[in-house]
């Protein structure tokens, strides 16, 4: 039974298996991917805009996808 007094164990990650080939392979490109925005958001004035976007965009989507029409209006 769940009690919210009592924290969840959580079991260790297992360490062998993680770093695959495979997993590797998207990493890299993960990690070339943040840095490129890292540096794109260094030349925002304000880059609290950019993190402040991400929600809208996500509603937006999210709204496209269950059929739902809605228009993002800039504010001046």
């Amino acid at each position: 039974m769940f009690n919210p007094e009592v924290p969840y164990d959580i079991p260790p990650l297992p360490v062998d298996g993680i770093e695959t080939v495979k997993i590797l392979k998207k990493v890299t490109p993960a990690a070339r991917a943040l840095s490129a925005l890292n540096q794109v958001t260094r030349l925002l004035a304000n880059q609290n805009l950019l993190v402040n976007l991400i929600p809208i965009l996500e509603s937006k989507s999210s709204s496209e996808i269950e059929n739902i029409v809605t228009e993002l209006k800039a504010q001046v």
